[in-house]
C-alpha cells in the first residue's frame, strides 16, 4: 500500500505487514495486476491506473479472530471545525471472495488512531466511523463462476462500482482517513458465497473523496483546440470539484448517459461541443457547463510560448479589443465559432489594435501566427 502516494496500511509505523492492503495497479503484474489480480478479482480501476485491495472480515482464528484490514489515506490539509463534509468512495466485491460483508466503513481522524496500531497481529480496530455502509454489497457476485480464468463470465461486471457515500461535520483536527470495517464482530452480517470455511471478505475500493458539502460543480474554463486534437475539461482543484476521483459525473448534448466521470476528463469532439458536469455531494446535486470550441482546419495548431504570451484586453469588449506583448510583426485571422473568417491583418508594434466595431456580439476565435515559423495560438475573443 506504501506505493501509493499519501497512502498506507494502518500501522505506519510498520512498512509492511501481513494483514496490509495491496496497491493494484495496471501496471503490475500477479496478485495485483489490472483487471486480472491473481486469484481474487478481475476488474479495471474505476479511474485512472490503480486502486486498492482491502479486507473487511476473515474468518480465520490464526494469529488473531476476525482479522481485518484498513488502509489510512492523509488528505490534503485539515478540515474545517463546524463544517460539514461529503465523503465519497467506490467499492466492489472481488469475484474470489469468500464472503459478501455489510460493513465498508470510513473513520477520520487526526491519525491517532495509527497509534493502537504498533504490532503485526492484524487485530482489528473498534471506532464510531463517521461513515458507515451497513448494507451487504452484491455487485459482482453474478460474475462467480467456477472457472475463474474465463474472462467472459465477467465481462458485465469488470467496471461495475458500488457508491459509498456520507456526511458528517467535522472537529477540525481531521487529516487521515481510514477506510474499513470498525463494526464488532456481533453486529456484522457476513453472507457465504463459496461452499467452505477458511476465508473472508475481499473488496477493492477506489476514487476516495472528502469534500466540502456545500462544493459546487467547476467545469472549468471553455477551450479551443484544432479538429481532431483533444484536450483536459475541467479542473485538478480539489476543493472547488477537481480532481479525477471526485463524484462528478459528465453529459454531451442530447446524452442522458454519462460520457465519463471524475472532475477532470479528456475529450476529442469534432464539432464545437458544450459538456455538463453534475457533481453530487450527499444529495446537493449542482451543474456546470463548459464548451469546446472546435477549431474547423485538420492541421494541428502548435502552440509556442512566445504567442502564449500575448494577452488580450478587455476581453469581454465592446468595441476593439489590443494585442498585449507583441514584439514582432504577428499575423492574425478573426473566425465566428463555425470556422467563418470574419477578417485577416497584421498586428505590429506600437498597433496591435483590432476593431470590433462592425461585428455581432458574440464569440470569437483569433488565430495568431509567427510568421517566421508558422507556429500559431488561438485565443477566445468575446464581443459584448
Amino acid at each position: 500500500m506504501n506505493y501509493a502516494r499519501y497512502w498506507s496500511n494502518l500501522d505506519t509505523l510498520i512498512p509492511y505487514i501481513p494483514c496490509s492492503p495491496d496497491y493494484c495497479n495496471k501496471c503490475a503484474t500477479l496478485e495485483v495486476g489490472i483487471p486480472i489480480g491473481g486469484d481474487w478479482y478481475n476488474h479495471f480501476a474505476r479511474t485512472g491506473s490503480g486502486m486498492v485491495l482491502n479486507g473487511i472480515y476473515s474468518d480465520s482464528t490464526e494469529p488473531n479472530p476476525f482479522i481485518r484490514v484498513f488502509a489510512q489515506g492523509r488528505l490534503y490539509k485539515n478540515l474545517t471545525a463546524g463544517e460539514s463534509y461529503c465523503v465519497t468512495y467506490f467499492v466492489a466485491l472481488c469475484q474470489q471472495s469468500y464472503y459478501a460483508c455489510n460493513h465498508n466503513d470510513a473513520y477520520l481522524d487526526d491519525g491517532s488512531i495509527d497509534l493502537a496500531q504498533t504490532d503485526t497481529n492484524c487485530g482489528h480496530t473498534i471506532e464510531t466511523a463517521q461513515i458507515v455502509e451497513d448494507s451487504i454489497i452484491f455487485d459482482t457476485i453474478p460474475a462467480w463462476r467456477t472457472n475463474y480464468w474465463d474472462t467472459s463470465y465477467h465481462s458485465l461486471y469488470q467496471n461495475y462500482w458500488t457508491k459509498v457515500q456520507g456526511s458528517f461535520v467535522a472537529t477540525g483536527s481531521e487529516n487521515f482517513i481510514t477506510l474499513g470495517n470498525f463494526t464488532p464482530i456481533s453486529d456484522v452480517t457476513v453472507a457465504r458465497l463459496r461452499p467452505y470455511w477458511g476465508g473472508g471478505a475481499l473488496y477493492i475500493i477506489d476514487d476516495v473523496s472528502v469534500v466540502p458539502s456545500d462544493a459546487v460543480a467547476d467545469a472549468g474554463p471553455d477551450v479551443a483546440i484544432g479538429r481532431g486534437q483533444s484536450t483536459w475539461i475541467g479542473n485538478d482543484t480539489a476543493a472547488i470539484g477537481g480532481g479525477a476521483g471526485m463524484p462528478c459525473w459528465w453529459y454531451a448534448p442530447g446524452s442522458s448517459s454519462a460520457i465519463d466521470s471524475g472532475g477532470r476528463i479528456q475529450v476529442s469532439p469534432d464539432t464545437t461541443t458544450t459538456y455538463v458536469m453534475m457533481m453530487d455531494l450527499c444529495g446537493n446535486i449542482t451543474y456546470d457547463t463548459m464548451t469546446v470550441w472546435v477549431w474547423p482546419l485538420a492541421s494541428p495548431i502548435l502552440q509556442m510560448n512566445q504567442l502564449d504570451n500575448l494577452t488580450i484586453s478587455p476581453n469581454p469588449a465592446k468595441d476593439h479589443v489590443e494585442i498585449n506583448g507583441i514584439n514582432k510583426n504577428i499575423i492574425y485571422q478573426l473566425t465566428n465559432v463555425l470556422g467563418q473568417e470574419i477578417t485577416v491583418g497584421i498586428l505590429i508594434v506600437g498597433n496591435s489594435i483590432i476593431d470590433l466595431n462592425s461585428y455581432l456580439p458574440g464569440i470569437y476565435l483569433l488565430t495568431l501566427e509567427d510568421p517566421d515559423d508558422g507556429t500559431k495560438v488561438v485565443k477566445r475573443v468575446i464581443r459584448e
